[in-house]
Order: structure tokens, then C-alpha cells, then sequence
């Protein structure tokens, strides 16, 4: 009895280990106000093809933001540049090469609207002062998407104020007071049922006797 507790604690460690992102996003869905952010300014640059291409594209390097759901949940860390057309690009920490990573986004705030282009990662929403979109392609087919967007919905205004750590924090600020369930409603009913049907199994592990 005593070897089947102890596959029993290390299914149950696993599966739990295994669902943490999702509790995390159910988190950022349910609490979107209480997801923690800072963004540590100045640094080296980060040695990697795509950090290279923003320089090259007149980026300049802001710092390392970090993202902390809850205590243990989630952490999630970016390389930050920021353009004098008032562009922020995220680029996920650990990125390496001339692969382009997932999660990877081009942000502006204009005029009280929020404009993302994200490479790869959810969906493509218009909505009132929000346009976030996808790309597959490269960076500069990124940048170019964002552009044409800011000169689409924005009608070609750009931000009122130089890009800096402030207006980075208040983006940051924005899109979660106003934005994040509408981007994370879909992936949250996944991570739901999901959490639902992993803590169904825990109960069945736990109570099933031979």
C-alpha cells in the first residue's frame, strides 16, 4: 500500500506541476489587476539575431520586464526596446538565434487605443480603442503590419509622448484593466476544462481503493 500512496503523490505532483500554466492563465483571466510587473531598466543587450534587427531598425533597449502570476504559478521575462515612433517590442527572455519566438509583440498606445501585433499567439480582435493582431511572417513584416495598422485605426497619429519605462508600465497597466479577457477569453474555457478534468483524475486516483 505504502508504493501505491507514493505513485499516487507523484502522479498527483505531476499532473499539478503540468496544469500550472493553466491555472496561471486562469488566474490572469479571473484577476487581471493582480498580475505583477516590473520593468528593470538599462543592461546589456541581449545577444540574439532579433534583438540585432530592432537595433538596426532604430529600437533602442529599455530593459528586462518581469510577470509574476501569484507566488509559484507563472514568471515570465522580456528583453524590451522601444522606438521614437513610439513602438514597444517584447521579446521573450531566452530567445537565441534566427528563430523567432512565439510571444514576441510590437505594442503602441495612441489616442487612448491599444495596438498589438503579436507573433503567433491568440486571437485577432478589433474592438472599439483595441486592434491586436496576428503575424507568422518576420520582424519586419511584423513592424510593417503594426505601421499599417496605427496608419488604418490611428489615422495616423503617433504617441504624444517619447517611449520610456512610464509609458511601457502604463500600456502594461491598460491592456490589463481593459484588454486581457477579451484575449485570454478563449484559452481560458481550454485551461478550465482542462483544470476540470485534471482535478476529476486527482479524486479518482485518491478515492479508488483495490
Amino acid at each position: 500500500m505504502l508504493l501505491v500512496d507514493l505513485l499516487r503523490l507523484a502522479v498527483a505532483i505531476l499532473l499539478a506541476w503540468g496544469l500550472r500554466p493553466h491555472v496561471a492563465l486562469l488566474w490572469r483571466f479571473a484577476f487581471p489587476g493582480r498580475v505583477r510587473h516590473r520593468l528593470d531598466p538599462g543592461g546589456v543587450v541581449p545577444d540574439s539575431d532579433v534583438a540585432r534587427e530592432l537595433v538596426s531598425a532604430g529600437f533602442i533597449f529599455l530593459g528586462r520586464r518581469e510577470e509574476c502570476v501569484g507566488r509559484f504559478l507563472e514568471r515570465r521575462e522580456f528583453f524590451v526596446f522601444a522606438h521614437p515612433e513610439g513602438i514597444f517590442a517584447d521579446v521573450p527572455a531566452g530567445s537565441r538565434g534566427k528563430w523567432i519566438p512565439a510571444g514576441l509583440y510590437f505594442s503602441s498606445f495612441v489616442e487612448d487605443a491599444l495596438f498589438l501585433v503579436t507573433k503567433r499567439v491568440g486571437p485577432e480582435v478589433v474592438r472599439g480603442m483595441y486592434v491586436s493582431q496576428r503575424e507568422t511572417g518576420s520582424v519586419g513584416e511584423m513592424l510593417r503590419r503594426h505601421r499599417a495598422a496605427l496608419a488604418r485605426w490611428g489615422m495616423g497619429l503617433s504617441a504624444e509622448r517619447a517611449p520610456s519605462a512610464a509609458e511601457r508600465e502604463k500600456l502594461f497597466a491598460v491592456w490589463h484593466r481593459e484588454h486581457a479577457r477579451t484575449e485570454l477569453r478563449p484559452f481560458a474555457l481550454l485551461s478550465a476544462v482542462l483544470c476540470l478534468v485534471g482535478a476529476a483524475f486527482l479524486v479518482r486516483i485518491f478515492t479508488f481503493s483495490y
